[in-house]
């Protein structure tokens, strides 16, 4: 938790400046448009929506989703200015507690936050008056102005704290996929407004939300068995390396390395995923060749290579008797390819040679020649190891 006196001066001036406009909504959302006696009750119906909601959050591999957006658009459609002021400030506890699990200036920024990008746009939507046919309308610009006041007011911290830019900050922060997530969640909080028109609907409404969650239970177990799936392969990849003292860890770090040059090639999800499962398992063949070949201090003669050469293809075998595993495979296979045709085990030469398999080469020379092995005590620093792989490319 950073300290707010730690914050540079423009991160300090600037979240001191959201809270007194967060604390301004939510007066001017009293002034404007109060909430009415008889809508009381609603009131607590949504707020304590809200609060269940911003205690169970979407759980994704990397931070959360918050499940509160559409909840929040619910209130500011059927009680802007007051009623979504109200629910921003008090009704979005995530269990951390300010001053233990959160310094006191996120949780009042994050409070202000949601009451600018909420209580703004639910009155420019009323002063619309669209109607019940143009709910779809006034969602979908509700949804739009609050999503993108809310990315930037965020990133815009971030960014003074992290002294970074804005746009990196959104790039490497916010995903396509973060936001046609958020959109689409946030979108059915037209569709609670929609409940909420008829008695009936306070009993349907929770329905909507039990989906919500049972979508967050279903990610929180796919994280898990994706968790269970990751802790596997390093228990195997450390398997493998403990063969070898010069080698502990190389498979780990090559795994690593190639999926950060997938990020960096701007590759696909699932395509990354793939190429750094494949990092774990590119060695994995070597469980066929001998320790004394394996562990040799000299140079290996040509009938050791010719075992040695076997590795790429005994690891593929056995990777692609699993069909969970299966597109791991080729990229398994070919990771000792090279361009020239020079490589093994197929000598396959250019644009032949799967796309991922040339980044696990890649990865795989630079921890090797970076790093210390029986052959050779001396390693290359990072910038002669990324050097010499250009002038061998």
């Amino acid at each position: 938790m950073t300290p707010f006196r730690s914050l540079p001066g423009p991160a300090r001036l600037y979240v001191a400046g959201i809270v007194a406009v967060g604390v301004s909504m939510f007066v001017l959302g009293w002034i404007v448009d109060p909430v009415r006696p008889d809508r009381a009750l609603t009131l607590l119906y949504l707020g304590v929506g809200t609060q269940i909601a911003a205690l169970r959050p979407i759980p994704w591999r990397s931070g959360h989703q918050s499940a509160i957006d559409p909840l929040l658009i619910a209130t500011g459609l059927l009680m802007p200015g007051g009623g979504v002021a109200t629910i921003a400030w008090l009704a979005v506890f995530d269990g951390r507690l300010p001053g233990r699990t959160i310094t006191w200036w996120a949780f009042l920024f994050n409070r202000a936050m949601l009451a600018t990008a909420y209580v703004l746009p639910s009155l420019a939507v009323d002063s619309l008056h669209l109607g019940l046919w143009g709910l779809p309308v006034s969602t979908l610009f509700y949804v739009v102005s609050a999503v993108t006041l809310n990315y930037v007011l965020t990133a815009l911290v971030m960014a003074m704290a992290s002294r970074t830019s804005v746009l990196s900050t959104l790039f490497d922060n916010v995903g396509v996929t973060t936001l046609i997530g958020t959109a689409a969640l946030s979108f059915s909080g037209g569709i609670i407004w929609l409940l909420l028109q008829y008695p009936i609907g306070y009993i349907m409404a929770p329905g909507l939300f039990g989906f919500v969650l049972a979508v967050r239970g279903n990610v929180a177990d796919a994280q898990r068995q994706t968790l269970l799936k990751d802790q596997t392969l390093d228990l195997a990849a450390q398997a493998l390396d403990a063969r070898d003292r010069y080698t502990e860890s190389h498979s780990i770090r090559v795994a690593e390395l190639a999926g950060r040059l997938g990020e960096q090639l701007e590759l696909g999800d699932r395509e990354v995923e793939s190429i750094r499962t494949a990092g774990s398992l590119h060695d994995l063949g070597k469980i066929g060749v001998r320790d004394d070949i394996l562990n040799k201090p000299g140079p290996l003669s040509e009938e050791e290579w010719e075992i040695m050469r076997r590795h790429p293809d005994i690891g593929a075998d056995m990777i692609a008797q699993h069909s969970a595993l299966a597109e791991v495979a080729p990229l398994v296979r070919h990771h000792h390819e090279r361009w020239d045709g020079s490589g093994y085990p197929a000598g396959l030469k250019g644009n032949v040679i799967p796309f991922g398999a040339r980044i696990l080469s890649v990865a795989d020379s630079f921890d090797t020649i970076t790093g210390a092995r029986l052959y050779r005590k001396s390693a290359m620093t990072p910038i002669e190891g990324v050097e010499d792989i250009s002038r061998r490319a």
